[in-house]
């Protein structure tokens, strides 16, 4: 696997595997960090691997960091990595494509555990970013409302080619948000915080270790209740 993730990335990128919450790659560093789950099938590791190979061909360092670095982007970085995402998978779809298959089934696996903590939940009652996130990732498997405003939003997103498109639309995502509820950055697994070593002899991670993390499971507190059990988070 570790062969797989140098050659699609195209590079010698690091790789190491950890007790962490998700798996993430460090723009920077050129590290791809994988989570140790219990269970994991190949297609869940690989659709881990390709999304972070998107960051390692796609998302550009020096923008990203340049964008992190101005204070009035402070609050904007989860906003980033929800756009990002669509737009690295979709390369990744295009360059590889494969990974359209493996994609859709690591987030049909994801959503059979529960993985979104949005069992049982009015998905019309998440915030406008949150719904975004979730669409993106689960699309038919989540049916996510959106008014036609939204649609037309979420679509000019679809259709970002670049990332300085992306941090445009960040910024106008940023405004519409201020006009709702906060958004829990944290449960749906866009937080961006600096990058930070990894504590193997915690069960979760107290922070994501790179810019663009896959979602971290909503019920990180009480992992053994859910299968598989997430001894990481």
């Amino acid at each position: 696997k570790n062969a797989l993730a140098k050659l699609m990335a195209t590079e010698n990128i690091h790789i190491e595997h950890k007790k962490v919450s998700t798996a993430s790659f460090d723009v920077k560093n050129r590290r791809l960090i994988l989570p140790i789950w219990k269970d994991m099938s190949n297609t869940l590791y690989e659709g881990l691997i390709g999304h972070e190979v998107g960051h390692a061909l796609y998302t550009p360092h020096d923008e990203w960091m340049k964008f992190c670095e101005e204070k009035e982007n402070k609050n904007l970085k989860g906003y980033a990595n929800i756009l990002e995402d669509a737009r690295i998978e979709r390369k990744m779809k295009i360059k590889y494509p494969g990974m359209k298959k493996t994609f859709f089934g690591m987030y049909d696996s994801l959503s059979q555990r529960d993985f979104f903590g949005t069992r049982g939940k009015d998905l019309g009652e998440y915030g406008f970013a949150d719904r975004l996130n979730l669409d993106f990732k689960l699309g038919v498997l989540a049916e996510v409302p959106f008014s036609d405003e939204e649609k037309d939003f979420r679509d000019r997103v679809l259709k970002a080619e670049t990332f300085e498109e992306i941090l445009e639309l960040t910024k106008e995502l940023g405004e519409i948000a201020k006009d709702e509820s906060e958004t829990n950055m944290d449960d749906m697994g866009c937080s961006a915080g600096d990058e930070t070593e990894s504590n193997e002899d915690e069960d979760v991670e107290p922070n994501d270790t790179a810019p663009f993390p896959i979602p971290s499971p909503s019920n990180e507190e009480n992992p053994e209740e859910e299968e598989p059990d997430y001894e990481n988070g």
